[in-house]
């Protein structure tokens, strides 16, 4: 069943074991991976000598593809034992698991640790089973990310670091033939490199702020084995990856209406110990962001999965569960690459003076904010006069869209706010001539309205479509 019980030895002396985690009890023990329940009674008289074995209820959790689990009640006391799958060391840093425990129980955001042991940890239960859990969860994920720690956790990213790692530790040829045979049949490893890089350059492309990530948000998953310095988006689009569970049902995953209320949620929590109010466009833009980075969740558990095909004995097909993930990473990978969205900054054209961008790329096309008759260095109003007023209005206009990589001859709307409708047949004068080489006028909207800023004549905002050759920012 493992080794001879003994007594709590001091973690300090034990090889590898780093001195944040002294204060850790440590137990000179091993559970047999074919004896797990004996084992975990053992584990059990040592850490909890005042239970009475005979009245507590060991249940299984058969739900975990990496260690195994079991959930130990005595009376009105609940904790679980951990055992560490086989092979699993090859991939995850145990101490830096435990050091992970640490940091978030500063922030009161995890369970107690009660003890470890030589393959495994004792820790608290948290039971998940309540309402409103989506809206707890965002709250919940928004306060990991504002834990610091960086005394115990580097603020180094590490997201693409452990998947090179993992790379690194699916064996060039499987030890069973017919695994070798089934990974073969979808994925090779140049093929698999090759998409570690590329996902690594593009998404290193999106304003993804760092922070302690979970790593692994799914109802199965109240550990933190995977929690590391990771871009924000990371556990944002894998929470709703883990939607469709380890069968993968990807008609589960959740749709834009579900993402925008969670992610809400989490901007909400994130500020909520500040006066601001959250945008439309920051959940736009976090929408975008979360979803990207859900590629990133889908490729790293197909390569995690090939790393357990190899080394766990848990009764589960990892070849399977990484085709399905590899097969969606596939799927969604343009679509969500097009999700590029990015504000727009220009000289050229007056700075925004408010809560908002000059103008914002998305889904390959150009948003203009409204430009008004400003001098873009000035800022004084250009003209009393519909027509000089337009015309500095469209220059400005010009100057954001071309900012965005895009020009007034791939503008599909536009928006004319005018202070008296009046003024519409001189305004469109300036405006013909303006969008004059276009091989289709935009289509436009024109409204009066009670008044624009500093009693300008009128303003002007548009779409456009984005040249091929730089949407891919």
């Amino acid at each position: 069943m493992g080794k001879t019980l003994s007594t709590a030895v001091s973690p300090t002396s034990i090889p590898g074991h780093p001195k944040q985690l002294a204060h850790i009890k440590h137990i000179d023990f091993a559970i047999d991976q074919d004896h797990i329940m004996e084992g975990t009674a053992s584990v059990l008289a040592i850490v909890f000598p005042h239970w009475n074995l005979a009245e507590s209820k060991l249940v299984p959790q058969t739900d975990g593809l990496t260690n195994k689990l079991v959930k130990c009640t005595h009376i009105a006391e609940t904790v679980l034992i951990r055992t560490y799958g086989k092979g699993t060391d090859a991939i995850i840093d145990r101490n830096q698991e435990m050091i992970n425990f640490m940091a978030l129980s500063r922030y009161n955001l995890c369970p107690k640790v009660y003890a470890r042991f030589d393959n495994g940890f004792v820790y608290g239960y948290v039971d998940l089973r309540h309402p409103e859990k989506s809206r707890l969860i965002a709250q919940h994920i928004a306060k990991w990310h504002k834990v610091s720690a960086e005394d115990l956790i580097e603020p180094i990213p590490q997201l693409f670091e452990t998947y090179y790692h993992w790379f690194d530790a699916i064996p060039k040829k499987f030890s069973k033939p017919e695994v070798e045979a089934s990974v073969r049949t979808f994925i090779t490893r140049d093929r698999l490199k090759a998409e570690l890089d590329d996902l690594q350059t593009q998404l290193e492309k999106v304003d993804s702020p760092i922070v302690f990530s979970h790593g692994d948000v799914n109802p199965n998953n109240i550990i933190y084995n995977a929690a590391e310095k990771k871009p924000r988006g990371f556990d944002l689009g894998n929470h709703f990856c883990e939607h469709t569970g380890f069968d993968c049902e990807w008609d589960l995953y959740p749709n834009e209406e579900f993402q925008r209320k969670f992610l809400r949620e989490y901007l909400e929590a994130y500020y909520s110990d500040k006066d601001y109010s959250v945008t439309e466009e920051e959940v736009t833009k976090l929408y975008a962001e979360a979803n990207k980075f859900s590629l990133a969740a889908n490729l790293g558990w197909a390569l995690w999965g090939l790393v357990q095909a190899e080394m766990s004995d848990l009764d589960f097909d990892h070849v399977g569960y990484s085709k399905l993930r590899i097969d969606e990473y596939f799927r969604r990978k343009d679509a969500y690459l097009a999700l590029m969205l990015r504000g727009i900054t220009t000289k050229l054209a007056p700075k925004a003076i408010g809560p908002y961008s000059q103008g914002i790329i998305a889904n390959g096309f150009v948003y203009t904010a409204g430009q008004c008759p400003f001098d873009p260095v000035t800022t004084q109003v250009i003209g009393t006069d519909i027509q000089t007023q337009m015309a500095q209005s469209l220059a400005n206009l010009k100057a954001v869209v071309e900012a965005g990589g895009s020009s007034l001859n791939r503008v599909v709307k536009t928006t004319v706010f005018l202070k008296d409708m009046n003024d519409f047949s001189k305004m469109n004068e300036v405006y013909t001539k303006a969008f004059s080489s276009c091989p289709f006028p935009p289509a436009r909207s024109a409204v009066e309205v009670a008044r624009l800023p500093r009693d300008v004549l009128v303003e002007i905002e548009c779409i456009a479509l984005v040249d091929e050759t730089t949407s891919k920012l």
